[in-house]
């Protein structure tokens, strides 16, 4: 499955493992609430029942004060309607319709991003002790 994200305020549709876990094949979706710290939770996701996909609550958390029911309910129907058809045109027509973005390639830039921000200040770091080193030599 063509892996993707769609984010709409705090909340993000994304594919994933069916353990839900990023590092397997992505063979279903989830949809995740993330906080103003970047950390994020799983609210909902989608489980393969033989037949059809269903979607799966985690505990109330669709329905806490800071999840928006209707953004929630965009990115369902977006989700039901991808891994039923499984087409990435598809998505994309589905993104356009109810706004957003959609990027196939977020994930990766994403996680670009943070490595490139980590060796900026690995970078900073190092220059920053040898300057220290030079101070204290001379």
């Amino acid at each position: 499955m063509e892996h993707y994200k769609v984010r709409f305020g705090n909340l993000e549709l994304r594919t994933t493992g069916i353990h839900l876990l990023g590092n397997e094949e992505h063979a279903t979706a989830e949809i995740v609430q993330w906080s103003e710290e970047d950390c994020c939770w799983t609210i909902a996701f989608w489980k393969m029942n033989g037949v059809n996909y269903e979607l799966l609550f985690v505990g109330d958390r669709p329905f806490h004060e800071k999840v928006n029911p209707d953004t929630f309910w965009k990115l369902a129907k977006m989700g039901q309607k991808h891994l039923e058809k499984k087409e990435e045109d598809y998505l994309a027509k589905i993104v356009r319709e109810y706004g957003g973005k959609y990027d196939p390639f977020l994930a990766q830039k994403e996680a670009f991003a943070k490595i490139h921000k980590t060796n900026l200040d690995l970078v900073k770091r190092v220059e920053s002790l040898e300057l220290e080193n030079r101070k204290l030599q001379g």
